[in-house]
C-alpha cells in the first residue's frame, strides 16, 4: 500500500478582519508577517502538488498545521490547494485522512466549532477522533488529535481516552503486524545513543503525555510507524540510532526483522525554505508491506 505523507503546510491569510485580530491571533499574524512567513513560500504548493498527483497513491495523509491561525478562509485555501491530490487518490480508489495540528485549533471558536472537520470535507475522519482504519492485512492505522488552543505555548494533549484507545491498538498487535499512528506531536525527537533515553520536545512545545507513549511503544510486539509533523525538519528516525536521517530521495532504514521494531516519520514542512531547503521540504512517499518475518517499510523523501 502506497501512502503520500504531507505535513505543516500553513496558509496564512492574506487579509485578516480587524473583528479577528485579537488576542493570540493578533500576535500570530504580526510574528509570521515579520519574521516566520519570509521563510514560507506557498507558491511551491501547487508544484508539490502536480508531484503528488502523478504518484499512483493508494492514501493520502495530512499530519496537521495546515493553517496558520485556524481560520475559515485558510482552511478552503488549503483544502482547495490539496484537492487535486485527495482527487487522484480517490479516483484510485483511495483515501485521504488529516488529524490537527495546534495551528488548525489555534483558538476556542475553531476548536469548538471543530472548523478543520467542517471545511476538510473528504480528509476528516466522519466519526472524530481517535479513529481506527483498516488498511492492509498486516498493517492498521491510528488517528490521533493531539490539538489543543493554549494562551502562550505550543503544547500538544492527548486526553485518558485517546491513550486508552492508543494502548489498546498497540496492546492487539501481533509480532507480525504493523500500526500506522497519525498525531500532530512527535512522543520523543532525535537525541540520545542506543539504550539511553531519546529527547523530548522543551516543554512549551512537546506532547505533554510523550514519556508515558514512549514507554508503551517500546513495550510494544508489532512494528509501529508515527506520522508527525509540528517539527519544521523531514525525518526518517529509529530511536536508538542517535541521529535521524534528513536527505532526498531514498531514505529506507529496517525496522526490527525479528521483533518489534518503531520508526518516527517527520513529514516537515513542505514550503519552508532555507539554506538546507532552498526549494521547500516536500512530501514523503511511504509503502506499507508485509512479509513473512513481519511488517515493513519503505519511505521516500520527495523534496
Amino acid at each position: 500500500m502506497r501512502l503520500l505523507v504531507i505535513g505543516d503546510v500553513h496558509v496564512a491569510a492574506e487579509r485578516v478582519a480587524f473583528r479577528d485580530m485579537w488576542c493570540r491571533r493578533a500576535l500570530a499574524v504580526a510574528n509570521h508577517r515579520l519574521r516566520r512567513g519570509k521563510h514560507f513560500d506557498l507558491s511551491l504548493l501547487p508544484g508539490i502538488v502536480g508531484r503528488m498527483v502523478a504518484i499512483e497513491a493508494d492514501g493520502l495523509i495530512g499530519t496537521g498545521d495546515v493553517t496558520t491561525t485556524a481560520l475559515a478562509e485558510e482552511f478552503v485555501a488549503v483544502r482547495e490547494a490539496l484537492d487535486p491530490a485527495r482527487a487522484a487518490v480517490v479516483e484510485r480508489g483511495g483515501r485521504a485522512w488529516i488529524v490537527p495540528g495546534n495551528h488548525d485549533r489555534y483558538t476556542l471558536t475553531a476548536t469548538r466549532r471543530r472548523r478543520l472537520e467542517a471545511t476538510m470535507t473528504g480528509w476528516a475522519p466522519s466519526d472524530g477522533f481517535p479513529a481506527a482504519v483498516g488498511l492492509t492485512e498486516a498493517w492498521r492505522m491510528l488517528l490521533l488529535d493531539s490539538a489543543g488552543p493554549n494562551v502562550w505555548s505550543s503544547r500538544g494533549r492527548l486526553g485518558g481516552a485517546q491513550l486508552e484507545a492508543l494502548s489498546d491498538a498497540l496492546d492487539s498487535l501481533q509480532p507480525t503486524q504493523g500500526l500506522l499512528v497519525v498525531c500532530h506531536y512527535p512522543p520523543v525527537v532525535p537525541g540520545g545513543v542506543a539504550g539511553e533515553w531519546p529527547s523530548l520536545e522543551r516543554v512549551s512545545r512537546r506532547l505533554a503525555e510523550g514519556r508515558a507513549v514512549w514507554e508503551m511503544l517500546r513495550g510494544c510486539r508489532g512494528r509501529v510507524l508515527w506520522l508527525h509533523g509540528h517539527v519544521h525538519q523531514p525525518w526518517w528516525w529509529l530511536p536508538g540510532q542517535g541521529e535521524a536521517v534528513m536527505q532526498e530521495g531514498l531514505s529506507y532504514r529496517p525496522m526490527s526483522a525479528n521483533g518489534p521494531g518503531v520508526a518516527l516519520l517527520n513529514a516537515g514542512c513542505p514550503c519552508r525554505v532555507d539554506d538546507r531547503w532552498p526549494a521547500g521540504q516536500g512530501f514523503w512517499e511511504v509503502e506499507l508491506g508485509s512479509s513473512e518475518a513481519g511488517a515493513i517499510v519503505r519511505a521516500v523523501h520527495h523534496a
